[in-house]
């Protein structure tokens, strides 16, 4: 059994039990009457199913409205050189930002026209909708709340805000191309030449950039150090860093010494006597038949005389004093051997008359002292590892392993036979009655006064820092980091080196001066980094024509004054007569509402000389400053998750906002930009009445 339905003067034959959902599928699928012409009900809903997607198209096409007239307006060739280009940029520009703005605004009302009464009555009459949602606005008051923007990203830009440059520094346009007549315009936007939006405009540009610079300048101490951190901040305080560690370290060495020597001493065994013949003369041999030979005499070098006595006296006689001992010593015939611990006995003694030789100041003596304790550690060594020492095996390799341990520290702590390195390290850890040297001396010892020209001495004083600490270690990051700060900072209390200064002192160190230093310190990729960053000082240096020595820069705010002055009047008339004719209304309609809306225009003073000028400068220096970016986040954050909390942050961002885009003409007040996150609903119900 059949039934039959009639569709659009169509009879459509049906099984009975064909339910009324497959009835319409196979109506629109085979029917296009049906597919395509709407229901009643369709067209009552229509004006408000297809207001989202009107909307959004309306909103994005003002933003790109606003966004192509901002580019175009501040085109600093319109503006410094109106006989090569006229003012038709400015004019065009200010007409497309007036047209989109009042577009953004009134997106949410417009939207509602069009679908609500512009479509119905273009399907129905014929009559093109644009002319009837212009009369029915001209009837509306514009809300007071700015549609939000849907998508905070490329499109939401506004002039003077830009991506970072090198290093994360934004440059201005002068500091970029160098072109002098940029620099000087800039220069006296600084100066107030160019009016006071002009100036703050300038300030904060500037005042973003000195903190941009510091980043910088502490990014790169931090890229010194492998953890990342800023160990020395000055150069005093690598000092301070190197002379305390290296303190530390030298009495950790000499107490690893001392244990060597203890455990050495503890194994069972001695050294035969027969190592002990002929020791004085054999030492005096050595010392004589050197190329340089030593030279000792009661008068001149006092104590290595009494060291060469201790030989002849005793140690040659197995005569090892110990006043303490209930025990008279033995006779040489009755000794067989010599225990460790005895020579190290002897070997004090002669340390000792060492250390009072240096301590006398007589450096000739000092030397001959130690070249006697040399001589016989010599003649030691060569007995024990020669079969001269019986006992347990075990105490030549541990009496070798203090013996090694004992020669790395006289090598890094203490100064040999010409060894001006040496010296400077005794001098920072302190010798004797010496105290350490303060940190500024340290500084001075590794860096030189200035740093751009180490000398010789400084390098070889930084090399034996960097085998004793190693390059892993904190000392040797704060080492870098001190001497990055002496070429780049002037220090507490002085005058801050100028970007050409700094640039000049980074180029002397890596290219010339301090070459031999820098390939020391710095790796190929931290010398790299230097250099980007001495290019970037040299860009924001200001040549000194640019710094209106020559008052240039005045002729240049005049330039802009004249532009200004000279196009209030006119691009108020040429934004209210594009609305009109863009409106597509009657030429003489059009003129009338446009000069109404020109004259309303140029007494604001929206395109005054003052906001040309800081329009220009603004183009030339670009705030970022987060401010775009603290708002773009914030909005975000406040639409994620709407709190107190994040309300308040919003608040602050389009406050700041607001400030930044006041000065270069755009007036958004910070409440327009807090209710611009809301949705274009609630804008259209907060519309004033009249």
């Amino acid at each position: 059994m059949t039934k039959t339905v009639k569709f659009e003067g169509v009879e459509h034959q049906f099984p009975d039990d064909a339910t009324e959902d497959e009835i319409r599928s196979v109506l629109q699928a085979h029917v296009p009457a049906a597919k395509a012409k709407p229901s009643a009900l369709e067209k009552a809903l229509q004006p408000i199913t297809s207001y989202p997607e009107t909307y959004q198209r309306m909103n994005r096409e003002a933003r790109e409205q606003m966004s192509a007239g901002v580019t175009q307006m501040m085109n600093p060739d319109s503006l410094t050189d109106p006989k090569a280009h006229g003012i038709s940029d400015v004019l065009t520009g200010v007409g497309k930002v007036a047209l989109g703005g009042l577009g953004f605004v009134s997106s949410p009302v417009s939207a509602a026209i069009n679908t609500v009464v512009g479509k119905p009555i273009e399907e129905n009459t014929g009559i093109p909708a644009e002319y009837t949602d212009f009369a029915t606005s001209m009837a509306l008051p514009m809300p007071k709340r700015i549609p939000r923007i849907s998508k905070l990203g490329e499109d939401a830009r506004a002039p003077g805000l830009v991506n970072e440059g090198p290093l994360g520094v934004t440059l201005s346009e002068g500091q970029a191309t160098g072109d002098l007549s940029a620099i000087q315009r800039e220069q006296a936007a600084v100066r107030g030449q160019s009016g006071p939006p002009a100036q703050r405009q300038a300030d904060r540009f500037f005042d973003q950039q000195r903190g941009q610079l510091e980043d910088a300048r502490t990014g790169i101490a931090e890229t010194l150090d492998p953890a990342g951190q800023r160990i020395a901040e000055t150069p005093q305080a690598a000092g301070e860093l190197v002379s305390e560690q290296l303190q530390r370290t030298a009495a950790q060495r000499k107490a690893d010494v001392t244990a060597a020597y203890d455990k050495a001493k503890a194994y069972p065994g001695e050294v035969q006597v027969g190592a002990f013949d002929g020791i004085s003369t054999r030492i005096k041999t050595d010392l004589s038949s050197r190329a340089d030979p030593i030279i000792i005499d009661d008068k001149l070098t006092p104590f290595a005389s009494h060291a060469i006595g201790d030989l002849d006296t005793r140690i040659a006689n197995l005569k090892i004093q110990n006043r303490a001992s209930p025990h008279a010593d033995p006779e040489r015939a009755e000794i067989s051997g010599v225990t460790l611990e005895g020579v190290d006995q002897m070997r004090k003694r002669l340390s000792a008359f060492r250390k009072d030789a240096f301590g006398s100041g007589n450096a000739a003596d000092g030397r001959a002292a130690k070249a006697v304790l040399d001589a016989f550690d010599d003649h030691i060594d060569a007995a024990i590892n020669g079969g001269m020492f019986k006992g347990d095996p075990r105490a030549i390799g541990a009496w070798n392993d203090a013996r090694a341990f004992y020669a790395d520290y006289r090598k890094s702590f203490t100064a040999g036979k010409n060894d001006p390195i040496g010296r400077v390290v005794e001098k920072i850890i302190g010798k004797g009655d010496n105290p350490a040297a303060i940190p500024n001396d340290v500084a001075d010892f590794m860096y030189g006064s200035a740093g751009v020209n180490p000398n010789s001495l400084n390098v070889g004083v930084v090399s034996r820092l960097k085998s004793t600490f190693g390059e892993r270690s904190p000392e040797w990051s704060g080492i870098k980091q001190g001497l990055f700060s002496r070429l780049t900072e002037a220090g507490p209390g002085v005058t801050e080196f100028g970007g050409g200064k700094v640039a000049q002192r980074l180029n002397k160190f890596l290219s010339s001066d301090g070459k031999e230093m820098a390939n020391l310190v710095f790796s190929p990729a931290e010398r790299d980094l230097l250099q980007k960053y001495a290019d970037l000082m040299r860009q924001i240096e200001i040549p000194q024509a640019g710094a209106n020595w020559s008052n240039t820069a005045t002729f240049a705010a005049k330039a802009l004054d004249k532009i200004g002055s000279n196009t209030g009047t006119t691009i108020g008339a040429l934004i209210g007569s594009t609305l009109g004719h863009g409106a597509g209304l009657p030429f003489g309609l059009a003129e009338g509402i446009g000069g109404s809306i020109g004259a309303a225009i140029a007494k604001g003073g929206g395109m005054a000389s003052n906001a040309m000028q800081a329009r220009a400068i603004a183009k030339q220096m670009p705030i970022i400053g987060k401010v775009m970016t603290d708002y773009k986040n914030a909005a975000i954050a406040f639409e994620t998750s709407p709190s107190t909390r994040t309300v308040a942050r919003l608040s602050v961002a389009s406050r700041n906002l607001s400030t930044n885009l006041k000065d270069i003409g755009l007036n958004f007040s910070p409440e327009q930009l807090m209710r611009s996150i809301q949705g274009p609903g609630r804008a259209a119900a907060d519309q004033e009445q009249p």
